[in-house]
């Protein structure tokens, strides 16, 4: 019997660090969520555009590099996206590239594969890093004046594939006042 309630109680006491969201998937504790309620655009005085975040990602705490960070989850599968800033004009996408490869525990390379795409804010270009054991990394590069924004999925190779990227908008002109 005391062996009985012994493993019972460790193993509620294992969960208590969980939150549970609105569904029945339990996010563990490294994935502190935030916020559950809808978050419909990201906005800050340190992003010179709007995104707009479905309602049903997970605000997270982001790490050092990151802006933002959520967790996204259907019933057997999960991801990470996240956006960063680089306050730079110039960026070594190759070191990106492998430093990618590396969170995938592929080795490097040095061949540079991307596909461009056109934002409402202009140019930017994709890359796609798969590996064999189901995990990918998608990552949407922009550059804006003298910054590069990476918006990045980490996760399973079926939802990161599928997920569009987050839809981006200008900001309204800013109203002068009238001298």
């Amino acid at each position: 019997m005391t062996l009985y309630f012994a493993i019972v109680l460790l193993s509620v006491s294992g969960l208590m660090g969980c939150r549970h969201n609105n569904s029945s998937t339990f996010v563990p504790p490294i994935h502190k969520i935030i916020q559950t309620q809808d978050l419909p655009t990201i906005h800050s005085t340190q992003l010179p555009f709007r995104l707009s975040i479905p309602r049903t990602w997970a605000k997270l705490t982001p790490n050092t590099m990151q802006l933002y960070r959520y967790f996204i989850y259907t019933h057997d599968t999960t991801a990470e996206f996240s956006l960063s800033q680089l306050d730079t004009p110039h960026i070594n996408l190759l070191d990106n590239i492998n430093r990618w490869r590396t969170q995938l525990k592929l080795p490097p390379t040095s061949q540079i594969h991307t596909t461009p795409l056109s934002t409402p804010l202009g140019a930017a270009k994709q890359i796609l890093i798969t590996d064999n054991n189901g995990s990918a990394i998608k990552v949407l590069i922009l550059k804006t004046y003298h910054r590069h924004y990476f918006f990045k999925f980490m996760g399973d190779t079926q939802l990161v594939t599928t997920t569009p990227f987050p839809p981006l908008s200008k900001l309204p002109p800013k109203k002068h006042k009238n001298s």
